[in-house]
């Protein structure tokens, strides 16, 4: 089949070239070629293609693209719940399934084609299940790694079999893993997954009641402070919290402390360690390795940053990060050599786990963000797209910049990830997606490998070429 997406700004992905009324040529499952303005045909009928006045006649399907950006498929570095293997740095036990198609498909309606996912114990099979479940080009980082795993288990670890165990990061590698990543995590270190599960998950045992992921996050505060260190801790600030919370009848401040130190702690330092050995096997393996950074983290990632290889700071704009030192540490990561990631977790829409994207945008504003990804949210994530959005209306950025930090420079900072994909360009995989201009969010299309697809994402909007 061959199609002609006629009309559109085409925005390559390289960050810097738009395309005014370009076409893109698809055969097969290629992008044969990018036509400029006046060299295309528009006929605005998705049916076989009639010459009209002045057009010249083609053979294909024409998809009337005017009005829209032609963007490259979104390529997502940093996602959790895609495959069937375990959660998190963690080892937690896997979603089911039909949970994670639902993580697929939202991502694929969003515009997102191409996703990596960070948690690192799946087994290659587990992986290859998860690839029937949606048309995504579905990738996987392994952290099968001896600190990691023995951190895994002081956090979490029930969804780590034997062979889970057993497993190399060197044999994933040889079976396709494109990196090491997620390398520690807010569920060993401390950070958002101790808020959104662990701490929660402690408080109800104990207590019966439950709080929420910011409730969660003020008593670890008050208990260990942002960077997670025992000397911390002050008694009077955890009654505070208590109260506010209601919790001051059934639960004594010191075993408030207990309880938090508990399920932090465990696996902290071993968490940071697992980061400095990931990296050794990262330089040995060449691959990149994407690493947890947030208050408690960031100096072990400068300090990593020295150890050479290809190095990935994954959400530099973590909560627990005031946003002028989130800049800071972001231009110290850059001049060391180090790739520079901000994540929508939530911060657009549930603000569940995340309070606002303030962070996000004033970092991209600076210019110190390389790389835009989701993360997870507690599951709630907002897609790379709403970050996107929110970007070029605020005029933050350049759109061919903007555009780039979710597809062209995603594929070069992790050469196995995307090869083919993140660019709109003669031989490239043709994964594309339309975005209407006056709206970025909304998508009017999403084309992998050459197919306009016809999957309904969980939120009911069709991604499929009009009929």
């Amino acid at each position: 089949m061959r199609w002609f997406v006629a009309g559109g700004t085409v925005v390559t992905g390289d960050g810097c070239t738009v395309l005014e009324g370009a076409t893109v040529v698809v055969e097969g499952v290629l992008i044969a070629d990018v036509l400029p303005a006046g060299t295309g045909p528009i006929s605005g009928r998705p049916e076989s293609a009639r010459s009209g006045a002045g057009e010249a006649p083609v053979d294909g399907q024409v998809i009337d693209a005017r009005g829209c950006y032609v963007i490259p498929g979104l390529i997502n570095h940093h996602a959790h719940g895609c495959t069937l293997g375990p959660l998190f740095a963690s080892g937690a036990k896997p979603l089911p399934e039909e949970e994670v198609r639902r993580n697929l498909l939202r991502h694929l309606e969003a515009g997102t084609t191409t996703v990596l996912s960070v948690d690192g114990f799946a087994l290659p099979e587990e992986v290859e299940a998860a690839r029937h479940l949606a048309p995504v080009n579905l990738k996987t980082a392994t952290c099968h790694t001896p600190l990691s795993l023995k951190a895994a288990l002081m956090a979490d670890g029930s969804g780590l079999g034997p062979r889970h165990r057993l497993q190399t990061a060197e044999k994933m590698v040889e079976a396709g893993a494109v990196c090491l990543g997620e390398i520690g995590s807010g569920h060993t270190l401390g950070g958002g997954g101790q808020e959104y599960l662990y701490i929660p998950r402690a408080v109800r045992e104990r207590t019966g009641r439950e709080i929420s992921p910011a409730e969660a996050r003020a008593l670890k505060t008050a208990v260990l402070g942002r960077h997670i260190d025992p000397r911390s801790y002050r008694e009077a600030a955890v009654h505070d919290v208590l109260a506010a919370l209601g919790l001051a009848d059934a639960l004594p401040a010191e075993e408030a402390r207990r309880l938090v130190e508990e399920s932090v702690l465990p696996s902290f330092q071993v968490g940071l360690d697992a980061m400095r050995e990931a990296v050794e096997v990262g330089v040995r393996l060449g691959v990149p390795v994407i690493l947890h950074t947030a208050a408690p983290s960031g100096e072990v990632v400068l300090e990593l940053s020295r150890r050479g290889g290809r190095l990935i700071a994954a959400h530099c704009n973590h909560d627990s990060l005031l946003v002028d030192e989130a800049v800071e540490l972001a231009l110290r990561l850059r001049a060391a050599g180090v790739l520079v990631d901000v994540a929508t977790f939530d911060a657009f829409g549930a603000r569940h786990t995340t309070p606002g994207p303030e962070a996000l945008l004033e970092m991209v504003a600076r210019g110190v963000a390389d790389l835009i990804s989701t993360d997870y949210g507690g599951g709630l994530f907002d897609p790379q797209l709403v970050a996107l959005a929110e970007v070029l209306r605020r005029g933050l950025r350049p759109l061919a910049e903007a555009v780039a930090m979710a597809t062209g420079r995603v594929a070069d900072a992790i050469p196995g990830l995307a090869p083919d994909r993140g660019y709109l360009g003669r031989g490239r995989a043709a994964d594309l997606v339309l975005l209407r201009q006056d709206d970025p969010t909304r998508v009017e299309m999403v084309m992998v490998r050459g197919r306009p697809l016809e999957e309904r994402g969980p939120h009911g909007r069709s991604v499929s070429v009009p009929r």
